[in-house]
């Protein structure tokens, strides 16, 4: 919806976070964050670009009943996005 109501100038800034507060508050842990982060960001990608419902039976990320988004973003395949890391691996 932002997207649409400033007109395609959205830029979507996603890090994976790296302190144990962090993870907490979510009921997560630093131990797996690089996965966690892998299927939140693909089920990010899936809702923007999907056409149809979809699930998602990630390792630890799990959508059982089918899910769509709407509106879907304003920019195509969806906002750009920037990946903020302090690793090689995260990059």
């Amino acid at each position: 919806m932002l997207d649409h109501l400033i007109d395609g100038r959205f830029l979507y800034g996603i890090g994976r976070g790296y302190q144990p507060y962090e993870m907490a508050g979510f009921g997560g842990n630093v131990a797996e964050s690089r996965q966690r982060f892998r299927e939140t960001l693909e089920v990010l990608l899936k809702a923007w670009t999907a056409e149809e419902s979809f699930t998602y039976n990630g390792e630890l990320v799990q959508i059982a009943n089918p899910v769509t988004i709407f509106p879907k973003p304003l920019q195509r395949p969806y906002p750009p996005l920037l990946l903020m890391g302090t690793s090689v691996d995260a990059m």
